[in-house]
This record gives C-alpha cells, sequence and structure tokens, in this order.
C-alpha cells in the first residue's frame, strides 16, 4: 500500500512550526502561545500537520 503524499505544510517540522510561532507572538506583541483553553501551538500542529485538518479549520473559519 503506497503512503499518501506529504504536502509542504505536513512536511514541516515542529521545531520550524515553534520558531514561526515565536516570531508570530513576537510581532503581534502577545505574551503567550496558549491562554486558559486555548493553546496556539496545538493549533498550529494540527493545521500544518493534516491537509483534512486544514480544510475542516478554514471550513469553520469561513463560516464563522
Amino acid at each position: 500500500m503506497k503512503k499518501p503524499v506529504k504536502d509542504y505544510y505536513e512536511k514541516m517540522k515542529i521545531e520550524q512550526i515553534n520558531i514561526d510561532i515565536a516570531a508570530f507572538l513576537k510581532e503581534t506583541g502577545l505574551h503567550a502561545g496558549s491562554v486558559g483553553n486555548f493553546n496556539l501551538y496545538k493549533l498550529l500542529y494540527a493545521y500544518f500537520g493534516s491537509q483534512k485538518r486544514r480544510e475542516e479549520i478554514n471550513k469553520f473559519v469561513n463560516d464563522f
């Protein structure tokens, strides 16, 4: 059975996502990547880790 081909985002390493989150937080003046029940790290790991999840998250955001 053939393995599915990973797209550009699915190939990103956790370390690169962490660097990007840190840059985002610095640029926006936010002080943490997780607050209360919201965890930016988990959101972005899910978003970049799966094409299906990206589609689901994008649909949710567009419907909101």
